[in-house]
């Protein structure tokens, strides 16, 4: 029910069951000893400040959550826009549009391999991020982004392996054969890039701003020169 548990503030560990559909408006709202939490794959909807507390990490598992565009359902609605870090579920394969919109509290957002559409502005005004995880380069490389705002990069500028390996040295694998539009805009920590003889398009904008790379190393100067890259592409 709404405010079921409002004000609740012993409450300091939570486990939403997996027969859970549904969490109303205000459910857990000032519980402000939970610190952490997930959120399960069953969950369909949640309700406008379901969970506006203090919690500092939010695991969601659910791709309904994830994937909507329903201005309500955006996250800063929900959890609030203190939540210092996401982690988003392997098998999730869309972030629905400003989903994490005006987050001005996100420092890290973890990002699995599964993600194949970004919405417009997902990230918009995220301008405390520091850190963007993710676990596999090719699938990343791939994505297209609509917006600068669309990639937690752009705010970010460092992308990481896991929590204490910075990329730096990007290497774009072979079999790889297109960069996305905005795909590591913004990546200040890049010193050098590899890009592969697979490779047969960069979109716009892919390494815009990248500004402390060092190095662009390629293994095949006729595949280099056949890459089709629009005006801000190369």
């Amino acid at each position: 029910e709404p405010s079921a548990f409002k004000d609740c503030n012993g409450l300091t560990e939570l486990t939403i069951p997996n027969s859970v559909t549904t969490i109303e408006s205000c459910a857990f709202e000032n519980c402000n000893s939970l610190t952490s939490l997930i959120i399960p794959e069953n969950v369909k909807s949640i309700g406008t400040n379901a969970f506006k507390a203090n919690l500092e990490k939010v695991t969601i598992l659910s791709s309904d959550v994830i994937s909507s565009g329903d201005y309500f359902s955006h996250l800063s609605n929900i959890f609030g826009i203190n939540v210092k870090e996401y982690v988003i579920g392997e098998g999730i394969s869309k972030i629905g549009d400003s989903l994490f919109s005006e987050c001005v509290g996100l420092h890290i957002v973890t990002i699995p391999s599964s993600i194949k559409d970004v919405g417009r502005h997902a990230f918009y005004g995220c301008t405390s991020l520091e850190k963007v995880i993710i676990n596999d380069i090719a699938s990343w490389a791939e994505l297209s982004f609509s917006t600068r705002e669309s990639n937690p990069l752009y705010y970010a500028g460092h992308l990481f392996a896991n929590e204490d390996s910075e990329i730096t040295e990007l290497v774009i694998p072979e079999g790889i054969t297109q960069i996305g539009q905005y795909a590591f805009c913004n990546g200040k920590g890049f010193v050098s890039v590899t890009l592969p003889s697979s490779l047969t398009e960069i979109g716009d904008c892919a390494f815009l701003d990248c500004n402390n790379m060092q190095k662009v190393i390629i293994h095949d100067v006729a595949a280099w020169c056949n890459i089709y890259k629009p005006s801000n592409g190369n």
